[in-house]
């Protein structure tokens, strides 16, 4: 496809790059018709692949994590959010969109639901896809340390001190207020029974 005013290869608007940027200097870009695409509908669908197992697979880009990216009013948006306002209906802003199937190329509007931050939070750490404990990147602490830790008569700084973290842990880990990371350890308020 050539330019509309000479023979070079277009680069957008039907022009080629010389004659877009001349245009654009000029401020008369809006002259010229940008490419139809097709609805964000029609977009959406040319993206998605639907294997057998249920998941609709997102064909398209895809950021770091893997969650799927389409263009909507001039910004990447994530596919699954484009997927259930396509065909669950809108969302707040405080919404987020959760998968129950745990696939971050899944676009499929039966295997989403809105929630907040904090149910998606927490429903990703009930999956066990949270690393938590001994697993988590930032972790200083083994299970037996913690153990140690619980069972430990000694003052909170001394064992702040010989493990290299702050009493205040040492506090939370003995009366099992860290659930986040050690929730999975028996609670040491279970294991005293009742005052």
């Amino acid at each position: 496809m050539s330019c509309l005013f000479c023979e070079r290869s277009v680069c957008g608007r039907g022009l080629c790059r010389i004659h877009y940027e001349r245009a654009w200097k000029r401020g008369e870009l809006h002259k010229f018709k940008k490419k139809d695409r097709g609805t964000l509908r029609e977009r959406f669908m040319s993206k998605v692949a639907k294997p057998p197992g249920g998941c609709w697979d997102w064909t398209g880009h895809t950021n770091y994590y893997g969650y799927g990216l389409i263009w909507d009013n001039g910004r990447a948006v994530r596919a699954h959010r484009v997927a259930f306002k396509l065909f669950n209906g809108a969302l707040r802003s405080n919404q987020v969109v959760c998968h129950s199937c745990d696939n971050p190329k899944c676009v499929n509007p039966k295997h989403l639901f809105k929630g907040t931050r904090l149910e998606n939070n927490r429903d990703c750490a009930t999956k066990g896809r949270r690393p938590s404990g001994e697993r988590h990147w930032n972790s200083k602490l083994a299970e037996k340390d913690v153990a140690e830790i619980r069972a430990s008569t000694e003052p909170q700084h001394v064992l702040a001190g010989r493990f290299g973290i702050h009493q205040s842990h040492i506090s939370r880990l003995r009366t099992g207020t860290r659930k986040l990371w050690w929730g999975h350890l028996a609670s040491p308020l279970n294991e005293k029974g009742p005052p």
